[in-house]
């Protein structure tokens, strides 16, 4: 599992890393191996939040929800706005940070499993990027699985939480092939 930023958190902000023991039950079980939360979180108003990774274990999808930042990978720096989600795909080198003058607002998901590579497929993001607008639907299935962080580590709960997760990269994937043309 790769770990999440060391960003100050503020009152209101999110960070969960799934516990290691909990993750060795959701990558045997037959109802959660296929897609698990292994860290999440919520960074309102990140002034200067930035993270570089040379790689990572787990796939990980950002939504800049306010706000703007930029990312960079393979050579290439990109500009994040409100309304963009970007994909990092296990094993990426990457980094990414806040714009200083309006800096973002994400909701954050790191997830692996073994249908993770399909869905990441499924979603058919050309660019590391896409703009999908504000989408309260989005946003409250991010919240739905912030609550993770609060079910003692029930692996029921963690079940359920994975399936959230495969709802959310499903509807991203509507979202994107409604936004592409000839969709």
């Amino acid at each position: 599992m790769s770990k999440p930023s060391r960003w100050p958190l503020t009152a209101d902000g999110i960070r969960f890393i799934t516990p290691h023991v909990l993750l060795k039950r959701l990558q045997n079980d037959p109802l959660a191996k296929g897609l698990f939360v292994t860290a999440m979180g919520y960074y309102p108003t990140a002034s200067g939040h930035a993270m570089e990774r040379k790689g990572h274990p787990d796939h990980i999808l950002i939504y800049c929800t306010a706000g703007s930042g930029f990312l960079t990978m393979a050579g290439k720096t990109i500009t994040i706005n409100s309304g963009d989600i970007f994909y990092l795909p296990a094993g990426s080198k990457h980094s990414y940070q806040a714009s200083k003058e309006s800096p973002w607002t994400l909701y954050w998901l790191h997830f692996d499993g073994t249908l993770a590579n399909d869905f990441c497929r499924h979603i058919n993001i050309v660019e590391r990027k896409f703009t999908i607008g504000v989408q309260p639907r989005v946003i409250r299935v991010f919240d739905g699985i912030s609550h993770l962080r609060h079910s003692s580590h029930s692996l029921a709960e963690f079940i359920q939480g994975g399936h959230q997760v495969q709802a959310l990269l499903s509807y991203i994937a509507l979202l994107v092939q409604q936004r592409q043309p000839n969709a």
